[in-house]
């Protein structure tokens, strides 16, 4: 506590990192390497402001970040590196009045997820009549986009409780409201403004 009994704040912090090999499946040589690194980050105030009120902020975050995937089944030119996490705040004030108890809140969300291409040139899928080929032949060039998305949420809330002593015993009466806004904005790049899928010059005038 900073001031007993009247303010306290706590907060946190850790930090994490991998490091993983990707092995090809087909003869064990070592694909990638990948690298994850995330972040958590807290802190909190709490102010008893009198007896009877109480107010209290928070802040949180969660960045994360990956160089690739750690699938053995994505090829490199294929691969992607991310981006993920996003600011938390929350904003609560209480009052006791009596019988009665009375809640306010608000809070904001802000999330972001980027996905970006290892390899920046167009992407090609090529088509096989019949097996035999290999997943790097059927794939050239790279994932072909580059996409951000952005997810946020904003919230305010009233809350009220009432005790109510009869007779016939305690009641409990309870009403709120609540308003949210959800936003949804995505920003997606073609790479080369072009996404092409092709067949083998050998598989020309065939029909499929």
């Amino acid at each position: 506590p900073i001031l007993r009994d009247r303010l306290w704040i706590f907060g946190s912090y850790q930090k994490k990192f991998r490091e993983d090999e990707v092995l090809d499946i087909n003869n064990g040589d070592i694909l990638r390497t990948v690298e994850q690194e995330s972040e958590y980050a807290f802190a909190k105030a709490t102010w008893q402001v009198i007896d009877n009120d109480r107010l209290s902020v928070s802040w949180f975050n969660d960045p994360y970040e990956t160089t690739g995937s750690n699938s053995s089944g994505t090829l490199n030119t294929r691969d992607f590196r991310r981006a993920q996490g996003g600011e938390n705040y929350k904003v609560d004030y209480s009052r006791t009045m009596g019988d009665l108890l009375f809640n306010a809140y608000w809070f904001k969300h802000e999330g972001e997820v980027s996905n970006i291409a290892a390899d920046q040139s167009v992407s090609d899928t090529v088509r096989f009549r019949g097996p035999g080929s290999t997943l790097a032949q059927r794939s050239l060039g790279g994932t072909g986009s580059n996409i951000q998305t952005f997810r946020n949420r904003e919230e305010f809330g009233l809350n009220f409780e009432y005790f109510l002593d009869t007779s016939f015993g305690t009641h409990t009466i309870k009403a709120g409201y609540s308003q949210s806004e959800n936003s949804y904005a995505e920003d997606s790049q073609r790479v080369g403004d072009a996404l092409y899928q092709s067949i083998t010059i050998g598989q020309i005038g065939r029909t499929f």
